[in-house]
């Protein structure tokens, strides 16, 4: 049975299901970008500085450094605000998840009213009959 609250309901649980899913995938990203970060610590800590080379192999390898080293530091800041994203929709969905639980719980209240009503009209359906029923017995057993 449907109640006046099912189509709110069911727009909020897919606001709900929205949000989550851009939270998975932001979770996933984030790992991916710590993962690039870690390869990036091993790549420079795998950087050998030789101890007899020429001046130009020397500066190669501090170039080298210092491009990884922007790297990473575009990779935390790309993390950063990920992490910061990733608190706006834990607080969005959270927000969205409450709202969704009132209407679902104003739902299942217009539900069991419902139910309520279609089980007195029921009643009261019975009680006529049974009420008919006897009347028509004692009826029988006047005419008799």
């Amino acid at each position: 049975m449907h109640s006046q609250f099912s189509k709110i309901a069911k727009i909020r649980q897919q606001a709900c299901d929205s949000i989550e899913k851009e939270l998975a995938k932001a979770s996933t990203k984030e790992q991916a970008i710590e993962q690039q970060i870690a390869l990036l610590y091993d790549e420079v800590n795998a950087l050998e500085m030789p101890k007899q080379a020429p001046a130009w192999v020397l500066v190669s390898l501090m170039e080298q450094k210092r491009c990884f080293f922007h790297y990473k530091q575009q990779l935390e800041d790309e993390l950063k605000e990920l992490q910061s994203h990733i608190l706006i929709l834990q607080k969005a969905y959270k927000k969205a998840r409450i709202e969704y639980e009132k209407i679902h719980y104003l739902e299942e209240q217009a539900f069991w009213a419902m139910l309520d009503k279609l089980k007195k009209e029921e009643q009261q359906g019975l009680d006529e009959m049974s009420t008919q029923l006897f009347a028509r017995k004692m009826h029988k057993r006047s005419i008799l």
